[in-house]
């Protein structure tokens, strides 16, 4: 396709997994299509519809060649790089607001004080008590950490390094 286009030209794609599916792949694919001063419109990208001018478009395009480059160089260091999908967390896909991996570090610690007195077998209501929200939020707790490998009865919570 590259052999073909010329300066000024616009490539149409439908989404960026038809550039490539690997980080590398895609940062290598806008990388040859910016070099060539080539604009690209990727459909289900809003903010290429409406935009007129060659030179605008192909700006957008080095900039998210330069994401890719970033998510390339990001995935080589082990993170995650730029993902086509993101992961759902839950029925709805929101992140839970008290997990091992939540944002929060005060739920992060909730979490896991819910999980000690869990395995000591505490009544839910002191537990909701002593950490201070409702019991059925300690039953949402218990469920997930008992889906996630985190509490198994009769054992205390593994710690998570």
């Amino acid at each position: 396709m590259l052999a073909y286009v010329h300066t000024g030209d616009e490539i149409v794609v439908a989404s960026l997994l038809q550039l490539g599916e690997t980080n590398a792949n895609l940062s290598d694919a806008l990388d040859a299509i910016c070099g060539r001063n080539v604009s690209l419109n990727i459909l289900n990208f809003p903010s290429f519809a409406s935009v007129h001018d060659a030179s605008e478009r192909w700006q957008l395009t080095c900039v998210i060649r330069d994401i890719a480059d970033f998510a390339k160089h990001r995935e080589h260091r082990g993170g995650a790089g730029l993902s086509v999908s993101t992961p759902h967390h839950g029925e709805r896909g929101r992140k839970r607001e008290y997990a091992p991996d939540s944002p929060n570090p005060v739920k992060r610690a909730i979490y896991q004080d819910v999980l000690t007195m869990l395995a000591d077998n505490l009544p839910v209501t002191q537990i909701a008590r002593a950490v201070g929200i409702n019991r059925k939020q300690i039953y949402r707790i218990k469920e997930y950490a008992q889906e996630n490998g985190d509490l198994i009865a009769g054992l205390p919570p593994r710690k998570r390094a």
